[in-house]
């Protein structure tokens, strides 16, 4: 099962959406995006001779609502797994939170060799061109 939410109009209006990731297929759209929104999910679920104990991996993004709502309506079986676009995300901004400190720190040209790197350390270095592979 796979979960994330989706923002339907200006301001704080979102839909959470509940998918069956290897049916492909949505089987419970829901507005909000907290954790009452998984236990709207398990009532439908159960409405359709579904049972939230079959459920063994979520895919969610990290957002606390997700979580609590994982582990308070599907128990102890469900594991929540983090989608790759937020782990990702999460480690990009590490790696350019490193990157700005050390260049801050830096003095000389260690500073010249940091400058302008955001995007060649952000890139798979199976896909450098040679100059950025030399920098």
């Amino acid at each position: 099962m796979g979960c994330d939410e989706l923002s339907v109009r200006k301001g704080p209006h979102h839909v959470s959406v509940f998918c069956d990731l290897i049916g492909k297929r949505v089987r419970f759209p829901t507005p909000g995006k907290d954790a009452a929104t998984w236990a709207g999910f398990v009532e439908a679920l159960g409405a359709h001779n579904g049972h939230p104990r079959a459920i063994t991996e979520v895919s969610i993004d990290m957002s606390p609502a997700y979580i609590a709502g994982v582990r308070g309506n599907l128990g102890d079986q469900a594991v929540g797994v983090f989608d790759k676009f937020h782990v990702i995300m999460h480690a990009n901004f590490g790696v350019d939170e490193t990157r700005r400190a050390e260049c801050a720190q830096a003095e000389g040209s260690a500073r010249e060799r940091l400058k302008q790197t955001r995007w060649i350390l952000f890139k798979n270095p199976a896909n450098h061109t040679a100059k950025q592979a030399e920098r």
